[in-house]
């Protein structure tokens, strides 16, 4: 055989090789019976084998119905097995943080028009003992945490505007009342609440400047020492086995309310 010819004939090897070795994929995955799977996988924890191929486009690994079915057929009844892709039913979806949301409660002031002092307490009732906090549903689950971003209050009273409130935020303890004072609505705030106890997370100073025809509304971000409105976020945690922090109102100002006023309170929230 002449030069050129052995020449021609060793690149003909190579280019065929070459090709071959593209033909045929890196096989790093395989199914049940050795067969390449290539795209995204969901590796069965039990047997370290994969469900099926989910996505990657060409071949075995298409996100084809059949294997959309056997996904579902491995996972079973054990939904901790898969992830909800492509419409799989009876999987589990992947909890992720960062869920911006608002939440918060109301309540309803006695029925009278007690004026209130600066620094008192701005409640439910006059009676100590029956004093409920504001319960706010901001962990996205029991025991959860997250940051509060900002807060808004409103009163149903329109003369309420130009008047400035104190947002109280506590984990609170794990039982009713979760946050105790020994004074009633109107009473002194200093020294009358557990504030270490109930686990206080931070306050926001809120003034009532937009004012309605139903009344009054204003919003607020995190204090920092002695700055109201300082800006910056108050991290918070729920206890085991709720999704709820408390919060109880102090009024910074002077204020004449009319009887039986409601108050509404929300949270701007990111939960983790």
């Amino acid at each position: 055989m002449k030069m050129h010819q052995i020449v021609l004939a060793l690149g003909l090897i190579v280019a065929l090789a070459n090709s071959a070795s593209a033909a045929a994929p890196n096989c790093e995955t395989k199914d049940a019976t050795g067969n390449c799977i290539t795209g995204t996988v969901l590796i069965d924890p039990a047997t370290g084998l994969p469900y099926a191929a989910l996505g990657g486009g060409g071949g075995g690994g298409d996100a084809s119905a059949a294997n959309q079915t056997a996904v579902q057929a491995l996972a079973g009844s054990d939904a901790a097995k898969a992830v909800a892709v492509q419409g799989i039913t009876g999987g589990k979806p992947i909890e992720v943080g960062g869920h911006a949301t608002v939440a918060g409660g109301t309540f309803t002031r006695p029925a009278n028009t007690t004026a209130y002092a600066a620094n008192s307490l701005y409640a439910n009732s006059t009676t100590a003992g029956s004093v409920l906090p504001v319960s706010a549903a901001i962990c996205r689950v029991n025991g959860g945490h997250g940051a509060i971003l900002a807060a808004s209050l409103s009163i149903s009273n329109p003369l309420a505007s130009g008047i400035s409130f104190r947002l109280h935020i506590f984990k609170g303890t794990t039982s009713s009342p979760f946050v105790t004072t020994s004074v009633g609505d109107g009473g002194t705030w200093t020294g009358n609440v557990t504030l270490v106890g109930a686990i206080e997370r931070g306050t926001i100073d809120i003034n009532l400047t937009d004012k309605g025809s139903d009344g009054a509304k204003g919003w607020g971000s995190r204090n920092i020492g002695s700055t109201a409105n300082a800006g910056g976020m108050i991290p918070y945690d729920c206890n085991t086995g709720v999704q709820n922090i408390y919060v109880l109102i102090e009024t910074l100002g002077a204020y004449t309310p009319t009887s039986g006023e409601t108050a509404a309170l929300a949270l701007e929230v990111v939960e983790d």
